[in-house]
């Protein structure tokens, strides 16, 4: 099960795709469109699209109320292509910690205590035999604030790019009307395209190569704020692969276990291992510039580069294998 966290300075809520899997988790049901047993016809294909519900959407995405304090939440239907249905369908809506949060039958939210990690308040409904939900992240501060800015910084070095398989740190920073920070905001992120990189625990994790948007947004004493930055994911150039020689005690031989690059990039083999040890490729060593490594001594470094695209397997001395992903740059 995910723990959702928002730290001191570093705000890590959940993303979209990270709710979902929560959701799934608490046996709540999905952000997107799940199959429910309902006893209902399901949607035909040959339905007016225009007119069936796909979604169910919450207004609010994250929001921040006081002890005792309350926020509306509504949850609107919606087409496949986002318009939105505003024939009647029972709501249902769901707190997964009432001892925190409470939610009344007609979307009212109420803190009833403070919170350390953000509480999901589900809605849900069902239309046409299929189950919809959507859910709002909330947490509850013992003092009131104004909200002035909310906004996204890229993680070291101020990089918006990221590889393939990797990962890079997303900070977010609030400050009030006098400019003094805020901290332990409920905040929700969504990614353009959840294909090419989403928002998870904290960093932006890449899938595929092109730009995405990542938007933040909150409802924090009132006032909503949103923040957007854009991230390009590329191929890696280089990974490094740690040899650790063993794989007793919940540790893996090799750390990663599958290393991803694009074509012409270089994997750089660190032997932190006990003794000295050697990598031998399984196939396609002759597309490997340099071959097989027949020795790396405890502590050095040795590396390969990969021109062709490919799938590259290998073992190291004592007999663990491995694997590197090459993907190719068109």
């Amino acid at each position: 099960m995910q723990h959702f966290r928002t730290l001191r300075r570093f705000h890590r809520s959940t993303s979209v795709g990270a709710t979902a899997r929560r959701l799934g988790a608490l046996g709540l049901g999905m952000v997107a469109v799940l199959a429910a047993c309902s006893g209902e016809s399901p949607v035909s294909l040959t339905d007016d699209v225009s007119k069936v519900v796909w979604s169910l959407n919450m207004d609010i995405g994250a929001t921040t109320i006081v002890v005792d304090g309350t926020q509306q939440l509504a949850a609107m239907p919606r087409t496949i292509d986002g318009v939105a249905i505003n024939d009647p369908l029972p709501i249902t809506y769901t707190s997964t910690d009432t001892t925190s949060v409470t939610v009344s039958p007609a979307g009212l939210v109420t803190g009833r205590a403070i919170t350390f990690t953000p509480t999901l308040v589900v809605a849900s409904t069902v239309a046409g035999g299929v189950t919809l939900a959507d859910t709002t992240l909330v947490m509850v501060t013992a003092q009131s604030h104004t909200f002035k800015t909310l906004s996204i910084q890229p993680g070291p070095f101020d990089s918006t790019r990221v590889g393939v398989g990797s990962s890079t740190f997303l900070n977010l920073t609030a400050t009030d009307s006098n400019d003094v920070p805020l901290f332990d905001l409920a905040v929700k992120y969504q990614s353009s395209n959840p294909a090419i990189a989403q928002y998870e625990f904290g960093s932006i994790r890449g899938y595929s190569r092109g730009d995405v948007k990542i938007i933040a947004t909150s409802t924090s004493y009132g006032v909503t704020r949103a923040d957007t930055v854009v991230y390009t994911v590329t191929n890696p150039t280089s990974a490094e692969v740690r040899i650790l020689g063993r794989n007793t005690g919940g540790v893996t031989p090799f750390s990663p276990l599958v290393a991803i690059i694009g074509a012409g990039g270089r994997i750089v083999f660190f032997n932190v291992g006990a003794q000295t040890n050697s990598i031998t490729f399984d196939n396609g060593r002759g597309n490997i510039t340099g071959g097989d490594i027949p020795s790396i001594p405890r502590f050095v470094r040795q590396q390969r580069t990969f021109p062709v695209a490919g799938t590259y397997t290998y073992k190291d001395s004592i007999g663990f294998s491995g694997t590197i992903i090459v993907l190719p740059n068109e």
